[in-house]
């Protein structure tokens, strides 16, 4: 992230980070499978020859996806919408859902906002997962606009925003505008005890005969 942030910008420039609302358990199915058969067509040629793209990748998905059982309070359930965030394939699919979903957000912004905007936003815009940043040079009302258009994509994938002319946190990154300069500091969590754990402070004794 600290290599994709310039070291001057505009002054009027606003921080701002989105994020998606509990993502893993609210993207439709219907939506994921949209999204991974999108991703197989574009890169067809990448696949071995011996998998079957509708029996072994979309089934074998679907099946992932309708058969998240888990134990609550001696009741057994099964988890109907999203994928359950312990499984294995849940952050590449997650993943794949927001690349196919930031794929509609330029084409849409493209019809909105214009093509100088899209082409802003396809150098700009940076995300982990589902964790959003880009550093805007528009009005507060333009931002409310697009932050509307993200949340028009799809009605059960909904982002939160925060902006800050200031400074912002991002990941674990301070991200500080000092007038037109762009500086960076450790962002800690309040809950943050910066404890080692437990573990750690054991192999850090045995090397340097700490108790």
């Amino acid at each position: 992230m600290l290599n994709h942030l310039p070291n001057n910008v505009e002054e009027n420039t606003i921080i701002v980070s989105f994020d998606v609302v509990s993502l893993y358990t609210n993207i439709p199915h219907k939506y994921g499978i949209e999204a991974i058969n999108y991703w197989i067509e574009k890169y067809k040629t990448e696949l071995p020859s011996r998998i079957n793209k509708e029996i072994i990748l979309i089934e074998g998905l679907r099946f992932i996806l309708q058969n998240n059982y888990f134990m609550f309070d001696n009741q057994m359930y099964r988890q109907k919408s999203g994928t359950a965030m312990g499984t294995k394939v849940a952050p590449t699919y997650a993943n794949l859902v927001m690349g196919y979903l930031e794929i509609q957000m330029y084409q849409r912004s493209q019809r909105k906002f214009g093509h100088l905007f899209y082409k802003f936003l396809m150098k700009n815009w940076k995300r982990y997962l589902d964790d959003c940043f880009i550093l805007l040079n528009h009005s507060s009302d333009m931002l409310i606009e697009f932050k509307d258009l993200l949340n028009e994509i799809n009605e059960n994938i909904q982002f939160t925003m925060e902006y800050n002319s200031n400074q912002l946190p991002f990941l674990d990154i301070l991200i500080i505008k000092n007038g037109t300069n762009i500086e960076t500091d450790i962002f800690y969590k309040p809950t943050d005890s910066k404890q080692y754990l437990h573990v750690i402070q054991n192999i850090l004794g045995s090397i340097y005969n700490i108790t």
